[in-house]
């Protein structure tokens, strides 16, 4: 129950995040996230892959190379744009990896 109730807010998650100017970046990290949740994977192949290249988007969100791509700054909940994508990285990152190790 509690992977379907994940899948779910990651594809809403994914989904929110069309109307962005960066959307292929998140949404498609969002998509996967949920993804793998669903799939109940446990290849260690297919998981590394996927927290390196959350780890790389982390790593050029927090140098400001994806700044460029969303001109439009806004601040929510007290938070940056690239404050908050900091904050759902580090969530996928952390729902995925829980889900694999249970």
């Amino acid at each position: 129950m509690a992977s379907k109730i994940a899948t779910t807010t990651f594809l809403l998650f994914g989904v929110l995040n069309i109307n962005d100017p960066d959307w292929y970046i998140w949404t498609t990290m969002y998509f996967i996230a949920a993804y793998l949740i669903f799939s109940k994977t446990k290849s260690k192949t297919t998981l590394l892959s996927f927290y390196f290249s959350l780890f790389a988007l982390l790593c050029l969100n927090v140098l400001g190379f994806l700044n460029p791509l969303d001109t439009f700054s806004d601040t929510m909940a007290g938070l940056a744009e690239n404050s908050r994508e900091v904050v759902g990285i580090l969530i996928s990152m952390s729902v995925v990896w829980w889900f694999s190790n249970r």
